[in-house]
């Protein structure tokens, strides 16, 4: 699914460790990358926060980490690699301001790279999820979520594919079953495109409207308003990887 993209996977959740990385093959060019967080998704497009850099080829393991020697029993092979906590980023909450959530709560992660020719930063990644740690002690957990689409502002226009200026976001795992709605005001809002995979036409939903599917894995999506910012809420149940 990553096509070269900034996406990292998540190897192992449990409380007090997150553990991340990205292929080298998708690092290319590239001399270090940057890891950003936030508490939810409109932050997490807009405004996140910077939490580490993790030199190309290496792997980064955060204070509490090193001093508790948790042991890491994967291949660091062909990974760019991050081992942390996020209780050690955590930022105090204050109103309308993007914070570092808890251990005990959702986090949104992006990264950006460096381009080792120029010093030059890359554009971000996709948001991608990070859970609770104790989310997949259920057989089958239901994800939650919601926040607004960006506006492509294409008028009449319908966009052949959703990508620059889309939110694309990447579930903790893939859905079973998933409901997502536009919930603009049907008198006046704006239509919301979604599609859930890259390059491929989006379909649409009309202010209030909703999509349920009962079946079929889904571990992206990408969503746009067509002359606005729609919220909107995502809810599914995933597959549990444990």
């Amino acid at each position: 699914m990553s096509r070269g993209r900034l996406i990292p996977s998540l190897i192992y959740r449990s409380k007090g460790l997150i553990d991340m990385c990205l292929s080298n093959a998708n690092l290319r060019g590239l001399d270090q990358i940057t890891v950003y967080g936030a508490s939810n998704l409109n932050d997490a497009l807009n405004t996140p926060i910077e939490m580490f850099s993790v030199p190309y080829d290496r792997t980064f393991k955060s204070p509490f980490i090193t001093r508790s020697k948790f042991g890491v029993e994967e291949s660091h092979r062909d990974q760019t690699r991050f081992i942390f906590n996020v209780s050690e980023y955590t930022t105090t909450f204050k109103a309308n301001t993007a914070r570092i959530p808890t251990d005990n709560e959702m986090l949104f992660i992006r990264v950006k790279g460096r381009m080792a020719s120029t010093q030059e930063n890359t554009d971000f990644g996709p948001v991608v999820g990070v859970v609770p740690y104790d989310f997949f002690s259920l057989t089958a957990p239901v994800f939650t979520t919601m926040g607004n689409a960006p506006n492509l502002n294409t008028g009449d226009t319908i966009p052949d594919t959703l990508g620059n200026g889309a939110l694309n976001f990447h579930l903790p795992s893939f859905s079973q079953t998933l409901n997502i709605q536009n919930l603009d005001n049907p008198q006046g809002g704006s239509n919301m495109f979604i599609s859930f995979n890259p390059g491929m036409t989006p379909s649409m939903l009309r202010p209030g409207e909703s999509l349920t599917l009962t079946s079929g894995a889904v571990g992206e999506f990408f969503v746009a308003g067509q002359s606005g910012t729609p919220l909107f809420t995502l809810r599914c149940s995933v597959v549990n990887r444990g």
